[in-house]
């Protein structure tokens, strides 16, 4: 599907080379605010898709598809773990579980749904990262938060020679956890950032694009009435890759970088589109 568009974007035909690519295709998907041109990436989107049906199984959402995953998988059970015994739509989901949960945290209800050392749902963040010592002597790294707690003690199952550095990790869960109290009600998912629960694909999708490059001239590139293909160009002018004589004299497609105009100097795209006298003169 990308190729298919960066043809007809680049080229207006069924097939182009990387020579028709005047910028690179992901730096094209970053949001105009960071740099690009706003194309939707499609990889990220379907992730984002997946990641609200994973959404949905997590949060146990009363859909029937969902009531037979939790019947068939037992995912409260056995983890979001892959398995070569399960379908690859299954296993296709599961993998997608680090991601879901870096990008959302919980707050606490009953914990059935939330998992003990790889969900956010403490101020140390996932404890697995703020407490690595104590997580490597972890023997059932899948358990809830209610599975953990349920006995009014702190319950995990680990190696029983700790070493010095998990006892005192330990020593500071249970102390931070000592007046933690499960509620009756389910848990809720909330996204980075949200103030709202639930899961919104554009919201994951703006999670999951990195931060792009301050372009110069961003506002007036796209906060005026010009047509969609002068705004384009002008983003590929910015972008540095106008293809201008000194461009190409530098990839070998022309003899010199000189301006036609101007003898001595060179076309750049400064001098093309500010300094050249009879440019300026049209």
């Amino acid at each position: 599907m990308d190729r298919a568009r960066k043809s007809m974007f680049w080229k207006g035909a069924a097939e182009c080379s990387g020579d028709d690519c005047q910028v690179a295709w992901d730096r094209a998907c970053r949001p105009q605010e960071d740099g690009g041109l706003g194309v939707k990436d499609l990889h990220t989107q379907n992730l984002c898709l997946l990641l609200k049906f994973l959404h949905k199984v997590v949060t146990r959402d009363n859909a029937p598809w969902v009531r037979w995953i939790h019947r068939q998988y037992k995912p409260s059970e056995r983890g979001f773990r892959t398995n070569p015994t399960n379908t690859n739509a299954w296993n296709v989901l599961t993998k997608l579980m680090p991601l879901y949960q870096a990008i959302t945290s919980v707050d606490m209800g009953n914990g059935e749904s939330t998992f003990f050392w790889y969900d956010d749902w403490t101020s140390f963040g996932p404890l697995h990262q703020a407490l690595p010592a104590a997580f490597s002597h972890c023997t059932k790294c899948g358990v809830t938060v209610r599975d953990a707690l349920s006995s009014g003690t702190l319950t995990l199952e680990l190696h029983p020679r700790l070493s010095q550095a998990a006892r005192n990790e330990l020593g500071i869960l249970t102390n931070q956890l000592s007046s933690s109290v499960l509620e009756d009600r389910p848990d809720v998912r909330y996204m980075r950032g949200a103030t709202t629960s639930g899961f919104k694909t554009t919201k994951a999708y703006e999670l999951m694009c990195p931060p792009g490059v301050d372009l110069a001239w961003q506002v007036e590139n796209w906060a005026n009435f010009a047509p969609r293909k002068v705004q384009n160009f002008f983003w590929v002018l910015r972008n540095g890759n106008t293809r201008t004589r000194a461009f190409l004299h530098a990839r070998g497609a022309v003899d010199t970088p000189d301006c036609p105009f101007c003898v001595g100097a060179v076309e750049t795209i400064d001098h093309l589109f500010v300094a050249c006298p009879s440019i300026q003169s049209f």
